[in-house]
């Protein structure tokens, strides 16, 4: 079979490549060797007691650990601003998804924390994009431990 670095060279018509048949050789490769992934779906909040369509149990992975997500104040204060914003951002923080709400929390979390300014990421790795693309130039090379 032509490799995807062969197909890529060349015309994948000329060399009689399929994108589809070698993406399904992979993830047959992955099937055999037990790496495939199925997603957990759950029929409950992300609490200590949750069931999935699978099973009930104990969930150790969520990030929901201060049980935020189901307190009364903040799903009554998601409810409300969901009646006054509507469902969803419309786009990106930058061109129409950034609230009055946004720049409260901002407000005062820069407030709270001493600093002039703060923003916020929905996601750890939209943060981490953020900053290392505002610091890092040309040349930088960046080193993740973990």
């Amino acid at each position: 079979m032509t490799t995807p670095q062969e197909a890529m060279a060349t015309s994948p018509s000329s060399l009689g490549f399929s994108w589809q048949a070698y993406l399904a050789d992979e993830l047959n490769q992955w099937a055999g060797a037990d790496l495939e992934r199925h997603p957990a779906v759950y029929e409950t909040a992300q609490v200590p007691q949750a069931r999935t369509d699978q099973a009930r149990g104990v969930l150790f992975s969520s990030s929901n650990y201060l049980g935020l997500s189901t307190h009364p104040a903040l799903i009554a204060a998601a409810c409300e601003a969901a009646s006054r914003f509507g469902c969803g951002s419309g786009g990106s923080r930058l061109t129409t998804g950034t609230t009055v709400l946004h720049r409260q929390v901002e407000q005062q979390l820069a407030q709270f924390f001493g600093y002039p300014e703060a923003v916020l990421f929905a996601t750890g790795y939209q943060a981490n994009v953020s900053l290392l693309s505002s610091l890092a130039t040309k040349g930088t090379t960046v080193m993740v431990v973990s």
